[in-house]
């Protein structure tokens, strides 16, 4: 029983290492692949707010989503969270991909 219960330990200790090392990996791997900075404009859907829109477009390149929140605010000269329904705004948004 005794022994049963080092051999799970050592099992569960090398499953969490190697998860680590997994997350940490893929971590770097996303560190290499470059990325493109570009604008698109978007429609104001009814009951749609300044966060609800960071919410459903930020990626990680933004510290968080009020850093993201922020500059959508600056390009589209927002003062408040407040957007009325059919307004158009610009979003940021990052790609692997570079566009012509």
């Amino acid at each position: 029983m005794k022994r049963a219960i080092v051999i799970m330990m050592i099992f569960l200790a090398a499953v969490l290492l190697l998860l680590h090392f997994t997350a940490n990996r893929t971590e770097a791997e996303k560190v290499n692949v470059p990325t493109y900075k570009y604008y698109t404009s978007i429609e104001v859907d009814q009951g749609e707010s300044l966060w609800s829109i960071a919410s459903d477009h930020m990626s990680p390149e933004y510290r968080d989503i009020y850093d993201y929140m922020s500059e959508i605010a600056s390009i589209n000269h927002l003062h408040g969270d407040q957007l009325d329904r059919g307004q158009r705004i610009i979003i940021p948004y990052y790609s692997t991909e570079i566009k012509k």
